[in-house]
């Protein structure tokens, strides 16, 4: 229901990037809101990995959650995996240094899941064919890993508040000043800092009236 709310609005999008408040105004932008509603047809449930048929062919249906909630990769009759925002091109993985992914462990876990995949090809929505998912999700996974240990590190050395962690990260990586960079960016740091939380290796306060990351 989460993706299925998303096609038929065009407000969602840019509300979960301003803690559902009205949204800035450059972030109802195509990039970020889609500029007209989509007309679902048919919703498929309940979200797990199953095969739906489509006039008498098989597909079969990867829940792969991570880059957004209710994510999934489709693979087609002829054993072709589209695989959504999943995972990103070669153009699109150089572009960015910083992966957006709203949720760290299901992204690993996602991964995990696309490395045991025996398909033909695949078609990613950011990059086009590939022939080589394995090496793609090996490099996104130390993509992963690697944002994650400069994220913990920059909380070891007190770095401490969320907009002070995403200019950190900005800055270091030397991410345009823009709104929509800011958010994007921030958004990602909120999700490390989340599963950093889960891990147990961080503890997420309120000091001095300020939202703070603090190491264990």
């Amino acid at each position: 229901m989460f993706i299925f709310n998303f096609f038929k609005s065009t407000q969602l999008a840019p509300r979960c990037f301003c803690g559902q408040a009205a949204p800035f105004a450059s972030l109802k932008n195509k990039l970020i809101a889609p500029q007209c509603p989509s007309i679902v047809t048919n919703v498929i449930t309940p979200y797990e990995d199953q095969t739906i048929t489509i006039h008498d062919n098989n597909f079969k249906i990867i829940t792969l959650p991570g880059h957004t909630p209710g994510s999934i990769g489709v693979i087609t009759p002829d054993n072709v995996l589209y695989s959504g925002d999943a995972l990103f091109g070669e153009a699109t993985f150089n572009k960015h240094p910083i992966l957006f992914y709203t949720d760290i462990g299901q992204t690993l876990k996602s991964f995990k899941k696309l490395a045991q995949l025996n398909v033909q090809t695949s078609v990613l929505y950011h990059g086009g064919m590939i022939t080589d998912l394995a090496k793609v999700v090996q490099n996104h996974e130390a993509r992963i890993l690697e944002t994650k240990d400069v994220i913990l590190h920059s909380v070891k050395q007190n770095i401490n508040s969320i907009d002070t962690l995403t200019q950190k990260i900005m800055q270091l990586y030397a991410i345009p000043n823009s709104v929509i960079s800011f958010t994007l960016t921030q958004t990602t740091v909120r999700a490390y800092l989340s599963h950093l939380e889960a891990e147990k290796i961080i503890e997420i306060k309120v000091i001095d009236g300020l939202l703070q990351a603090v190491s264990l």
